[in-house]
């Protein structure tokens, strides 16, 4: 099956190529076409973070109601969660799909490179080749600033106030992924993070449009 996967993302790559004579603009292409396929994920994402904002205070009712009885709050914490319908980690699955969609592409893109034909053997803009680390490291820090900046914007300006450890965990996981993007980055090739780094600054504009700057509004 990933192979299947894997040679699908090689045709339509080459296809788009092909078709803007560029393996650059073709990465490029290819970012803004899976992200707006993913725009639905995205919005119930939002929605679903928004919604575990606005329990906010039902969720401080338990936790003085229950003192330090940490069990007692999870149970009633996912209680509630479940009578409203909100999953706790849907904030997260946007990024958790990208995984799959990142190595996928960093195969193809080493197939396609070395296969010395079409456009894939070709510099684009600053890098030498499409299946070399970037030299100048641009890429990488791009990708992991602006992943930051969008899991800041995801957040209510008084999301930090939360206590609720669901929450708590998925801010974790928000703060450690553009670390990680930056730190695979820096010795990936040059085409997968050229990827992550269209789609973190696709992202941040689809959010702003969506719920403004978030935590950075004070």
């Amino acid at each position: 099956i990933w192979s299947q996967y894997v040679h699908l993302l090689v045709l339509a790559l080459d296809g788009l190529a092909t078709v803007f004579h560029s393996a650059g603009i073709a990465i490029i292409a290819f970012t803004i076409i899976v992200k707006t396929i993913m725009l639905p994920l995205t919005v119930k994402s939002i929605r679903s973070s928004k919604a575990m904002q606005d329990l906010q205070p039902k969720i401080k009712e338990l936790q003085k109601k229950h003192g330090s009885d940490r069990q007692r709050i999870s149970q009633e914490t996912m209680a509630l969660y479940q009578q409203y319908q909100v999953n706790p980690m849907a904030g997260c699955l946007p990024m958790i799909i990208q995984i799959p969609i990142f190595l996928g592409l960093y195969q193809s893109i080493m197939h396609l490179s070395s296969s010395g034909t079409g456009y894939w053997d070709q510099s684009f803009l600053w890098l030498p080749s499409l299946n070399v680390p970037d030299p100048l490291k641009i890429l990488p820090i791009a990708a992991g600033l602006f992943q930051f900046v969008q899991t800041q914007m995801m957040r209510p300006r008084d999301q930090q106030k939360s206590t609720d450890p669901q929450q708590a965990m998925m801010n974790s996981v928000m703060n450690i992924m553009p670390l990680t993007v930056v730190f695979f980055g820096w010795s990936f090739a040059a085409g997968p993070v050229l990827y992550w780094a269209t789609q973190s600054v696709y992202s941040v504009v689809q959010q702003w449009f969506i719920t403004g700057w978030g935590s950075f509004h004070k």
